[in-house]
């Protein structure tokens, strides 16, 4: 699955307050999905990652989401995430936060399930959440 966004080519100058609205949509991201053959750890069905080409991440990955089954049914993407200790307990950091919009992480998550249902050609009802965009 491509994702697309605002591209800024070599001759456009913006600050980083301004918007482009006025820019075509490119696309900027795939998204790619590798099934868990092993089936550890249990539940989880597939990890994700999205590639970027264009613009300065051009040729980078990131990596770290995976696609789990729910009890109840369905499927669950998790975001990379770094886990640390405090005080004896585990706790875990968000890698991906949201600037100001808190529907953004569920668009990824909805956009994640969508291409892993498209590779896996199910018809499955997952709780994907038709959000508006900002």
């Amino acid at each position: 699955m491509r994702l697309t966004g605002l591209a800024r080519g070599p001759k456009a100058t913006v600050r980083a307050h301004e918007r482009i609205d006025h820019m075509p949509p490119q696309e900027i991201a795939a998204i790619k999905i590798a099934p868990n053959r092993t089936r550890r750890p249990p539940g989880k069905v597939a990890s994700a990652e999205i590639e970027f080409f264009g613009g300065v991440l051009d040729g980078l990955r990131l990596v770290g989401f995976g696609i789990w089954t729910k009890q109840g049914g369905g499927h669950n993407v998790t975001l990379p995430a770094r886990q640390y200790i405090v005080d004896s307990k585990p706790r875990t950091f968000a890698l991906l936060q949201p600037q100001t919009d808190e529907g953004a992480s569920l668009r990824l998550r909805a956009l994640i399930l969508e291409a892993f249902r498209n590779q896996q050609g199910d018809s499955e009802d997952d709780e994907i959440p038709d959000l508006p965009r900002p």
